[in-house]
Protein backbone atom coordinates (compact mmCIF):
# COMPACT_ATOMS: atom_id res chain seq x y z
CA UNK A 1 0.00 0.00 0.00
CA UNK A 2 1.39 3.71 -1.14
CA UNK A 3 1.71 6.58 1.43
CA UNK A 4 -1.11 8.00 -0.40
CA UNK A 5 -3.91 4.86 0.26
CA UNK A 6 -2.74 4.64 3.58
CA UNK A 7 -3.70 8.25 4.31
CA UNK A 8 -6.88 8.59 2.13
CA UNK A 9 -8.11 5.45 3.83
CA UNK A 10 -7.08 6.73 7.32
CA UNK A 11 -5.89 3.82 8.30
CA UNK A 12 -4.01 2.67 11.77
CA UNK A 13 -0.72 1.46 11.40
CA UNK A 14 -0.13 -2.00 12.99
CA UNK A 15 3.36 -2.19 14.99
CA UNK A 16 5.07 -5.17 15.86
CA UNK A 17 3.74 -5.91 19.38
CA UNK A 18 0.64 -4.34 18.98
CA UNK A 19 -2.54 -6.19 20.28
CA UNK A 20 -4.37 -7.37 18.03
CA UNK A 21 -8.44 -8.18 19.08
CA UNK A 22 -10.84 -10.38 16.79
CA UNK A 23 -14.33 -8.74 16.64
CA UNK A 24 -15.37 -11.70 14.49
CA UNK A 25 -14.90 -15.33 14.02
CA UNK A 26 -14.45 -18.29 16.56
CA UNK A 27 -14.04 -17.25 19.74
CA UNK A 28 -14.86 -13.72 19.19
CA UNK A 29 -12.35 -11.86 21.64
CA UNK A 30 -9.30 -13.92 20.64
CA UNK A 31 -6.15 -11.67 20.85
CA UNK A 32 -2.37 -12.40 19.71
CA UNK A 33 0.04 -10.10 19.05
CA UNK A 34 1.00 -8.78 15.78
CA UNK A 35 4.56 -10.05 14.46
CA UNK A 36 7.10 -8.33 13.03
CA UNK A 37 6.78 -9.04 9.03
CA UNK A 38 8.72 -6.44 7.95
CA UNK A 39 6.69 -4.49 5.80
CA UNK A 40 3.80 -2.25 6.81
CA UNK A 41 0.38 -4.09 8.17
CA UNK A 42 -2.86 -2.27 8.84
CA UNK A 43 -6.06 -4.90 9.43
CA UNK A 44 -9.25 -5.02 8.41
CA UNK A 45 -12.52 -3.46 10.10
CA UNK A 46 -13.11 -6.74 12.09
CA UNK A 47 -9.70 -6.38 13.76
CA UNK A 48 -9.16 -4.49 16.94
CA UNK A 49 -5.33 -2.60 17.27
CA UNK A 50 -4.94 -2.62 21.17
CA UNK A 51 -1.31 0.13 21.48
CA UNK A 52 -0.64 -0.54 24.99
CA UNK A 53 0.83 2.35 27.39
CA UNK A 54 3.19 2.39 29.62
CA UNK A 55 1.72 0.52 32.39
CA UNK A 56 1.02 -2.41 30.21
CA UNK A 57 2.94 -5.40 28.83
CA UNK A 58 1.04 -6.38 25.46
CA UNK A 59 2.09 -10.13 26.23
CA UNK A 60 0.53 -9.99 29.93
CA UNK A 61 -2.92 -8.57 27.58
CA UNK A 62 -2.83 -10.98 25.51
CA UNK A 63 -2.77 -13.63 28.10
CA UNK A 64 -5.36 -11.64 30.10
CA UNK A 65 -7.22 -12.09 27.01
CA UNK A 66 -7.05 -15.44 26.84
CA UNK A 67 -8.68 -16.37 29.99
CA UNK A 68 -11.49 -18.06 30.35
CA UNK A 69 -13.31 -15.55 32.51
CA UNK A 70 -12.57 -12.82 29.49
CA UNK A 71 -13.46 -14.82 26.91
CA UNK A 72 -17.03 -15.92 29.15
CA UNK A 73 -17.57 -12.21 29.21
CA UNK A 74 -16.82 -11.54 25.35
CA UNK A 75 -19.46 -14.27 24.84
CA UNK A 76 -21.93 -12.95 26.54
CA UNK A 77 -21.91 -9.51 24.54
CA UNK A 78 -21.66 -11.15 21.09
CA UNK A 79 -24.74 -10.30 18.62
CA UNK A 80 -25.23 -10.77 14.75
CA UNK A 81 -27.64 -12.59 12.60
CA UNK A 82 -25.20 -14.78 10.62
CA UNK A 83 -22.23 -14.49 12.54
CA UNK A 84 -20.80 -13.33 16.00
CA UNK A 85 -19.69 -9.75 16.44
CA UNK A 86 -18.23 -7.90 19.00
CA UNK A 87 -18.42 -3.94 18.92
CA UNK A 88 -15.50 -1.80 19.23
CA UNK A 89 -17.18 -0.15 22.15
CA UNK A 90 -18.04 -3.15 24.06
CA UNK A 91 -14.50 -4.60 23.63
CA UNK A 92 -13.25 -0.92 25.13
CA UNK A 93 -15.29 -1.72 28.62
CA UNK A 94 -13.30 -4.67 29.83
CA UNK A 95 -10.98 -3.81 32.58
CA UNK A 96 -7.80 -5.73 33.18
CA UNK A 97 -6.65 -5.39 36.59
CA UNK A 98 -2.64 -4.69 36.27
CA UNK A 99 -0.38 -5.19 38.98
CA UNK A 100 2.97 -3.85 38.51
CA UNK A 101 5.33 -4.14 35.44
CA UNK A 102 7.74 -7.04 37.21
CA UNK A 103 4.55 -8.47 38.57
CA UNK A 104 3.63 -8.85 34.68
CA UNK A 105 7.00 -9.62 33.41
CA UNK A 106 7.10 -12.23 35.76
CA UNK A 107 3.58 -13.72 34.75
CA UNK A 108 4.35 -13.64 31.15
CA UNK A 109 7.74 -15.35 31.67
CA UNK A 110 6.46 -18.05 33.62
CA UNK A 111 3.35 -18.55 31.33
CA UNK A 112 5.94 -18.51 28.22
CA UNK A 113 8.20 -21.13 29.74
CA UNK A 114 4.30 -23.58 30.98
CA UNK A 115 3.00 -23.31 27.37
CA UNK A 116 6.48 -23.63 25.38
CA UNK A 117 6.78 -27.38 27.44
CA UNK A 118 3.21 -27.53 26.42
CA UNK A 119 4.49 -26.82 22.67
CA UNK A 120 6.71 -29.04 22.94
CA UNK A 121 4.84 -31.78 23.92
CA UNK A 122 2.05 -31.28 21.07
CA UNK A 123 4.80 -31.22 18.82
CA UNK A 124 6.61 -34.56 20.06
CA UNK A 125 3.35 -36.23 20.22
CA UNK A 126 2.07 -34.89 16.55
CA UNK A 127 5.73 -36.26 15.42
CA UNK A 128 4.95 -39.49 16.82
CA UNK A 129 1.41 -39.74 15.36
CA UNK A 130 2.83 -39.45 11.99
CA UNK A 131 5.70 -41.91 12.23
CA UNK A 132 2.81 -44.28 13.67
CA UNK A 133 0.74 -43.25 9.97
CA UNK A 134 4.44 -43.55 7.88
CA UNK A 135 5.41 -47.42 9.64
CA UNK A 136 1.46 -48.11 9.24
CA UNK A 137 1.10 -47.69 5.68
CA UNK A 138 5.29 -48.90 4.93
CA UNK A 139 3.84 -52.26 6.76
CA UNK A 140 -0.02 -52.44 4.49
CA UNK A 141 2.70 -51.88 1.52
CA UNK A 142 4.94 -54.60 2.70
CA UNK A 143 2.03 -57.03 3.39
CA UNK A 144 0.30 -56.22 0.30
CA UNK A 145 3.70 -56.57 -2.35
CA UNK A 146 4.42 -59.82 -0.01
CA UNK A 147 7.18 -58.62 1.28
CA UNK A 148 5.98 -59.54 4.82
CA UNK A 149 4.19 -62.61 5.54
CA UNK A 150 1.47 -62.14 7.94
CA UNK A 151 -0.33 -65.64 6.99
CA UNK A 152 1.17 -67.71 10.23
CA UNK A 153 0.32 -64.58 12.53
CA UNK A 154 -3.16 -64.09 11.25
CA UNK A 155 -4.12 -67.80 12.17
CA UNK A 156 -3.06 -66.80 15.64
CA UNK A 157 -4.92 -63.99 16.11
CA UNK A 158 -8.47 -64.18 18.28
CA UNK A 159 -11.64 -63.99 16.65
CA UNK A 160 -13.34 -60.58 16.86
CA UNK A 161 -17.32 -60.41 15.36
CA UNK A 162 -17.59 -57.59 13.04
CA UNK A 163 -18.29 -54.31 14.99
CA UNK A 164 -22.15 -54.33 14.71
CA UNK A 165 -22.30 -57.48 15.96
CA UNK A 166 -20.27 -56.92 18.71
CA UNK A 167 -22.71 -53.79 19.63
CA UNK A 168 -25.87 -55.63 19.59
CA UNK A 169 -24.94 -59.10 21.46
CA UNK A 170 -24.13 -56.28 24.49
CA UNK A 171 -27.52 -54.99 24.28
CA UNK A 172 -29.63 -57.86 24.13
CA UNK A 173 -28.48 -58.55 27.97
CA UNK A 174 -29.51 -54.76 29.07
CA UNK A 175 -32.39 -55.13 27.51
CA UNK A 176 -33.32 -58.57 29.09
CA UNK A 177 -32.19 -57.09 32.11
CA UNK A 178 -34.68 -53.90 31.96
CA UNK A 179 -37.30 -55.68 30.80
CA UNK A 180 -37.13 -58.17 34.17
CA UNK A 181 -36.79 -54.66 36.10
CA UNK A 182 -40.04 -53.60 34.62
CA UNK A 183 -42.04 -56.66 35.15
CA UNK A 184 -40.68 -56.81 38.96
CA UNK A 185 -42.18 -53.48 39.49
CA UNK A 186 -45.49 -54.13 37.92
CA UNK A 187 -45.67 -57.03 40.30
CA UNK A 188 -44.74 -55.03 43.03
CA UNK A 189 -47.63 -52.31 42.03
CA UNK A 190 -44.83 -49.92 41.46
CA UNK A 191 -44.68 -47.65 38.08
Amino acid sequence: MDEETFVAFRCTEIMPGDVLICRLGDPVGRACLAPNLGVRMIASVDVCILKPNESAIAAFLVYAMSSPVYLEWIGSLVRGSTRDRVSRSMLGRFCVPLPPLPEQTAIVEYLDAETAKLDTAIAVARREIELLREYRERLIADVVTGKVDVREVAVQLPYEPPEEEAGTEEEKPVADELATVDSQEEANGEE
